[in-house]
């Protein structure tokens, strides 16, 4: 938006709509006041007719100035129509998905089909004229296209890690669109929304031509230039003024959205990473049986069964595409189809109501996603969900969630916590971004913690910090982990018991000590010949 073509375009809209605000109050007679003495003539500075009078003897430029009022306003109106019905049907439709999303844009798909004059002449032989009816068709028309392109970013945005960490702290699907997808989505919106100004203008414009436009009084500059047509060879100004500040108005409308479109950050590309399963164990906080996980024709998870007790650290290892994140995600009921028993303190989470898992997963089971950088919303402070989460799930208000947010942000020992809290994630290092995504997991003191990956992508110096801060939560708050990782090094000092996963089973489950000393599935040896260590014979 600092593009000096832009600056300069939107410097252009802000004059023509102050002028034909203001402008017919300002000037010293009215567009009804005729000069008989002066029928079509030419522009006339000595008689204060800058841009010369009509056919019917009224000054051009006060007449333009009104026409560009009506103009302007039917192209706001409209847009703001096409805003509020596209972009809330889009987003509906987006984020239903399945049967939901298919109907409602084969609806759009049939309204496309309808013609728009058809559409405008049907309304004016019924209502008459009217600038109301002028609002109608254009909106009819104009709200289509939003909807689309809302759906599509949707679509796009309900993919994205952040909004899968979401749901794992328990936000349910209205809080989900309003504090994270219409977010996200109002830049997208308001490029499109500015492309959308101009094109009703024109719209408007063209009915104006046709003669089913707004009635007289009201004029407008696609009624001044049907008029002007008439009168072209006889007195060209009559076409000319309006149709400059038309074309005018329309290409700077134009540039102005063209200009905003860079300001739009694009959607980021889902990312997959691998997420943890537990082991077996007696009196267990979670026990999982025969867990399956399907994702179209793909069965991604086979008969898995583990259990976690309280207060122990499971790690779930194993190579990339084993399927250890979609076995992860289908504890918390997330990802395709799920099938089997999970059972979290003696309740079955899988086909519990969605009201009812919300209330679990952040308050009892937290997760801390692999990609932190991508899992937080790029639109919010890191201290943002963290007193949505509280507030959600504690019931504290906005102060009383701020304060305990802050004291959990220094409890994992982020530097200078309370000055960082309302910073976005980009302005902080991937190993605070990652004490952040772990301070949101253990907010509401979880008895289960699922971390997915929790030292990818860090220098040696941060994963040892990381492993620490992980070993004295433990130890400190007695929280169970489910520690997904594909390096075993990683989780040598960490993991109580260790499971070993390969193209979606179980292949070896022992506790860390045994497995490291006496592997014996062939993916555990090289996963152990691949972090350097001597295999026994």
């Amino acid at each position: 938006m600092r593009a000096p073509g832009t600056i300069a375009s939107l410097t252009v809209v802000l004059l023509v709509g102050v002028a034909c605000l203001a402008g017919p109050w300002a000037l010293p007679h009215d567009g009804g006041t005729v000069f008989w003495d002066h029928m079509l003539a030419p522009p006339n500075t000595d008689a204060g007719l800058w841009f010369g009078t009509d056919a019917n003897g009224h000054d051009l430029l006060v007449r333009t100035l009104e026409g560009g009022r009506v103009s302007l306003t039917v192209g706001l109106a409209a847009t703001l129509v096409s805003v509020v019905i596209g972009a809330g049907w889009g987003m509906a439709s987006g984020f239903l998905g399945g049967r939901g999303d298919a109907l409602m844009m084969r609806i759009v798909d049939v309204l496309y089909g309808l013609p728009f004059p058809f559409l405008a002449i049907l309304l004016t032989v019924f209502f008459g004229r009217h600038l109301l009816l002028v609002l109608l068709a254009i909106g009819a028309v104009e709200w289509l296209d939003m909807a689309r392109i809302v759906r599509g970013q949707t679509l796009s945005l309900k993919t994205q890690p952040y909004i899968d960490a979401a749901r794992c702290c328990g936000l349910g699907r209205g809080a989900i669109l309003r504090r994270h997808i219409l977010p996200n989505l109002a830049g997208p919106v308001t490029a499109y929304a500015t492309l959308t100004v101009p094109r009703a203008i024109l719209l408007e414009s063209y009915l104006s031509f046709l003669g089913l436009g707004p009635a007289e009084p009201a004029t407008s500059w696609g009624h001044l230039i049907n008029e002007g047509a008439g009168v072209l060879e006889a007195a060209p100004w009559v076409l000319a003024f309006p149709a400059g500040f038309l074309t005018i108005t329309l290409l700077c409308l134009t540039a102005l959205g063209e200009g905003m479109r860079p300001a739009v950050p694009p959607p980021q590309k889902p990312e997959h990473h691998p997420v943890p399963t537990p082991v077996p164990e007696p009196a267990p906080l979670l026990a999982v049986t025969n867990l399956s996980v399907r994702l179209g024709a793909r069965t991604v998870a086979h008969a898995v069964g583990f259990t976690i007790d309280h207060g122990e650290t499971v790690a779930l290892v194993g190579p990339s595409g084993a399927g250890k994140s979609q076995t992860a995600q289908a504890l918390l009921g997330l990802g395709g189809h799920i099938g089997g028993s999970v059972r979290f303190r003696g309740q079955e989470l899988l086909g519990l109501p969605a009201d009812r898992l919300n209330r679990i997963r952040g308050a009892r089971i937290g997760f801390v996603p692999q990609n932190t950088t991508a899992a937080l919303n790029p639109y919010r402070s890191i201290g943002a969900p963290m007193i949505e989460m509280l507030r959600h799930h504690r019931g504290l208000d906005a102060a009383q969630a701020r304060v305990q947010a802050i004291a959990m942000l220094e409890r994992v020992r982020l530097p200078e916590a309370a000055r960082r809290f309302d910073h976005p994630p980009h302005e902080l290092s991937g190993g605070m971004r990652q004490r952040v995504a772990i301070a949101m997991a253990l907010s509401c003191q979880p008895d289960l913690v699922i971390v997915d990956e929790p030292t990818t992508g860090l220098d040696a110096s941060t994963q040892t910090a990381i492993l620490d801060l992980l070993r004295d939560l433990k130890n400190r708050h007695g929280t169970a982990f489910l520690l997904i990782s594909h390096d075993l090094e990683v989780v040598a000092g960490l993991a109580d018991r260790v499971m070993v996963m390969q193209s979606g089973r179980l292949v070896e489950a022992s506790p860390t000590r045994d497995l490291f000393q006496a592997p014996r599935h062939l993916c555990t040896r090289r996963l152990l010949a691949a972090a350097g260590h001597e295999l026994p014979p």
